[in-house]
């Protein structure tokens, strides 16, 4: 205390800033270091979370629910933070199908939809048991096929069209320009001639025919006088055929010129302009016309167009039959664990018309899904506001060992999570103290038996607001710390020989602690976090001569929730050790994972040789199973839309027959394809899960 005093007064002498931020600065420090008590910052910590909402969205869509929390338990005070991370969580969640109004109100601006909500009428007054099943509910193709036989794709793409809005019927487009036609003048006036078609796409019916007109004519000059030879055109021939066999084309028809004599025509004048000789080639016409009764034309060019071209219609061409895009996933038949879902496409972009092919595949696609795991509601887990605790009776059972293991979320960086003393005692050196606290958001365990004090604390302060697990032994050969089933421990011995110590005591939990405690066991008997939750017989577990009470004798201040079984996921930040397998020649593992990064690996085996090892990986769009020796490697892999945020199950078995294989959310087994001699796996020492990365690193080094 002496010690806290002087780091007070060196504290607040160093602090040379304005007297109001230096007192605010150092009273926070202070009271960080637990140096004082009283007018404290105090951090604003969350509430329970609130129950889920309902669930929104479009009917017969995925919709989402929330839960709120808010930073008022308590209320950040006296320049405390303000709480740290989201205050609502959502989470995907069914909706129940549209019923057969709401889709009817959907189609009211949409004339297609609309006339194929007529054919489903039709077919629902002879056929209402469709309109639930097939409407209202999600059905297969092949119960429509049952039911209606041949008007099943009628019914099927009129199906599509209201409820997805996919493969509809649509108005008729036209086709690209051909590029114009030659000119069908030599020599003089003739015309161009382009043309389109309607099938971009292929109307339905006329009535959904394109506009406009199908052949496009231009005037044009023929250019090639000077190959026409004097003469006069004969006749045109008959219309040829159209030039397709069905759908829209050209006829044409055609004249040629016959080739003469020049000739001249004697025009009628009267007998005061009579010539005795032909007119000069340069006599003016326009100025003497008054006095012609007739044309000259000096001689015969064949000018104009040789050939005349119209549109010809035969009747509709065969038009194939075209899948509709996809339609979404339905949801998962379930909210957790495997289930199934499905999606469905309509022959119906266009559909067979005329005689033409229908659609080659299948209509409808079936997979397993998984949503999540399904987490079974456990007791929850016990509240605490700062002003509460829990009291548990000793067992009057003398024990040499303390193992203690608690897993708790706090909601702010200082408060007793147990602590365990003797009680009165005769003499000191049989008195024993035990204390797991917060200190700055470090963990700290002290323990005192007799006049021999002990000391262990973390390096690093924990993250307030995530689920934290601590492990405590101490026996009188020292102290053991374990967080989060890290890999290494903080160990520590007492400053002075213990003999037999008694660890044996009245437990406090919860002391001046904020935030939620879901596990405690002691000496491996969990503990109830709540007071008559069961029958007294059920609270007490007898050991041999020893019975132990397994509720407290006392809560106050102390709140409960009910568990969702959250608090049985496990973060992978760090690793998990599995024991290997006792069955080698035949195993099989399952996991449920939800990845956070589009690649990296997650689990090692390690095989009795060294350099081989079984690897469990993630790549964009797939997932990955590889098997090294050191030398080569093979490999089996599924491929996936997506995993990052999303639960996964998967599978990897191996057989006596050394085959090893990969499943995914209950999909097909894919086996690995041997290129290596040896195929065998025998697992050494543990499964590694989760933060596996430095072990490949070091079975891969760099040169």
């Amino acid at each position: 205390r002496q010690h806290g005093r002087r780091l007070q007064q060196n504290l607040t002498r160093n602090l040379l800033i304005s007297p109001d931020v230096n007192h605010i600065l150092a009273k926070t420090v202070f009271c960080a270091l637990d140096l004082e008590r009283t007018n404290c910052p105090e951090d604003g910590a969350w509430t329970n979370w609130g129950p889920w909402g309902e669930c929104h969205g479009t009917c017969g869509q995925t919709g989402l629910r929330h839960r709120y929390r808010t930073c008022t338990n308590p209320t950040p005070s006296r320049n405390g933070e303000f709480c740290s991370g989201p205050s609502s969580e959502s989470k995907l969640c069914r909706l129940n199908g549209c019923t057969v109004s709401q889709y009817r109100e959907a189609s009211q601006c949409n004339d297609f939809r609309l006339e194929q909500f007529e054919v489903l009428d039709s077919v629902h007054a002879l056929y209402p048991s469709l309109a639930t099943r097939c409407v209202e509910a999600e059905c297969h193709y092949e119960i429509v096929e049952r039911v209606l036989g041949d008007d099943a794709d009628e019914y099927w793409n009129a199906l599509h069209c209201v409820k997805h809005n996919s493969g509809c019927p649509e108005y008729g487009g036209w086709s690209s320009w051909t590029i114009y036609s030659d000119c069908t003048a030599y020599c003089g006036q003739g015309h161009h001639v382009q043309c389109r078609t309607c099938t971009n796409p292929v109307p339905v019916s006329e009535k959904y025919g394109c506009r406009g007109e199908n052949c496009s004519f231009s005037p044009c000059s023929g250019s090639k006088c000077d190959i026409m030879l004097h003469g006069h055109w004969n006749e045109w021939s008959p219309w040829s055929e159209c030039s397709v066999s069905c759908g829209q084309g050209l006829q044409e028809r055609r004249r040629t010129c016959v080739h003469g004599k020049q000739s001249s025509v004697e025009p009628f004048m009267p007998h005061s302009h009579e010539h005795t000789s032909p007119l000069p080639l340069c006599y003016n016409y326009m100025r003497n016309k008054r006095n012609l009764d007739a044309v000259i034309i000096s001689r015969d060019v064949c000018t104009g167009p040789y050939k005349e071209l119209r549109p010809c219609y035969i009747a509709e061409c065969p038009v194939d039959g075209e899948w509709s895009e996809w339609e979404p996933w339905s949801q998962c038949s379930t909210e957790c664990s495997l289930g199934m879902q499905s999606r469905s496409r309509a022959c119906s972009s266009p559909p067979p018309m005329y005689g033409g092919e229908t659609c080659v595949g299948p209509v409808t696609w079936i997979r397993h899904c998984f949503n999540a795991p399904c987490l079974e509601v456990d007791h929850g887990s016990a509240f605490f506001r700062g002003d509460g605790a829990l009291n548990y009776y000793k067992t009057s059972y003398p024990t040499r060992l303390l193992h203690l293991y608690i897993r708790f979320k706090p909601s702010g960086k200082r408060g007793e999570l147990m602590r365990r003393e003797s009680g009165p005692c005769l003499k000191k050196r049989e008195c024993t103290f035990v204390k797991l606290y917060l200190s700055a958001g470090h963990v700290v365990l002290r323990a005192t038996v007799g006049v021999c004090p002990l000391v262990l604390a973390t390096y690093r302060p924990i993250t307030i607001g995530t689920w934290t697990k601590v492990l405590v032994t101490v026996s009188n050969s020292g102290a053991a710390l374990r967080i989060d089933d890290s890999e290494s421990y903080y160990r520590g011995q007492f400053n002075c020989w213990v003999a037999s110590p008694n660890f044996d005591g009245v437990m406090t939990v919860g002391q001046d602690f904020r935030g939620e405690i879901s596990n405690l066991v002691v000496n491996y008997v969990p503990r109830y976090l709540k007071a008559g939750n069961a029958s007294r017989d059920h609270q007490q577990l007898i050991m041999g001569h020893v019975k132990i009470n397994l509720a407290p004798f006392s809560a106050f201040n102390v709140f409960y929730n009910e568990g969702e079984g959250e608090e049985k996921i496990l973060s992978l930040d760090n690793m998990i050790f599995a024991p290997c397998l006792k069955k080698t020649t035949s195993w099989t593992i399952k996991l449920v994972v939800k990845t956070e990064n589009q690649d990296g690996a997650l689990m090692v085996i390690k095989d009795y040789y060294r350099a081989k090892y079984l690897i469990l990986m993630f790549e964009p769009y797939r997932v990955v199973v590889q098997l090294e020796d050191g030398i080569c490697f093979m490999e089996v892999y599924h491929l996936v839309e997506h995993h990052v945020g999303e639960w996964m199950l998967i599978n990897i078995d191996y057989d006596q027959d050394a085959s090893i294989g990969l499943g995914v959310n209950g999909g097909p087994r894919k086996e690995m394809v041997a290129s290596i001699t040896d195929t065998t796996i025998s697992c050494v020492d543990n499964i590694m899960i989760g933060d596996v990365a430095h072990l490949l690193s070091e079975s891969h080094p760099t040169t």
